[in-house]
């Protein structure tokens, strides 16, 4: 779920296409670089589309970001990197998990800088995707 790799094979092969082209006749195709774009932002749109049906418990090991932290939660936020592959304008494709505090020992706790970086590792439970928001919130089992 934390990674996002496609088979390049038909992007390269659309470039190896354009540069015969243009190595064989001179010709340089006006927008190809928009339309590698247009192809690689399609899979990754396809991608999202099965981001619904994810369930279950999740492992993984990423970069989370202190997005928010109080006196009840840290708010613990990963940016996927499928977002990369999405129009810009959208908004980016997160997974969240929300420790409460009565949970983190104290050194925990002076670990979680707010606008920080953590590289954890968490195993959790998928607890929802939020199609508007984008964000998978996860509840987490454990965190080191």
């Amino acid at each position: 779920l934390e990674k996002f790799e496609y088979d390049e094979t038909k992007v390269n092969e659309l470039k190896e296409i354009f540069n015969t082209i243009y190595n064989k006749f001179g010709i340089d195709i006006p927008e190809k670089e928009n339309y590698l774009i247009q192809v690689t932002n399609a899979y990754a749109e396809d991608e999202l589309k099965k981001f619904p049906e994810v369930s279950g418990y999740i492992y993984l090991t990423a970069e989370f970001t202190v997005s928010e932290k109080n006196d009840v939660h840290v708010l613990l936020e990963y940016r996927h990197p499928i977002t990369d592959s999405l129009e810009a304008q959208d908004p980016p494709v997160k997974l969240q998990i929300k420790c409460v505090n009565e949970n983190i020992e104290d050194f925990g706790i002076s670990t979680f800088e707010l606008n920080k970086s953590n590289k954890i590792t968490c195993l959790g439970q998928i607890i929802r995707w939020t199609a508007e928001t984008r964000v998978f919130e996860i509840y987490p089992i454990a965190i080191y």
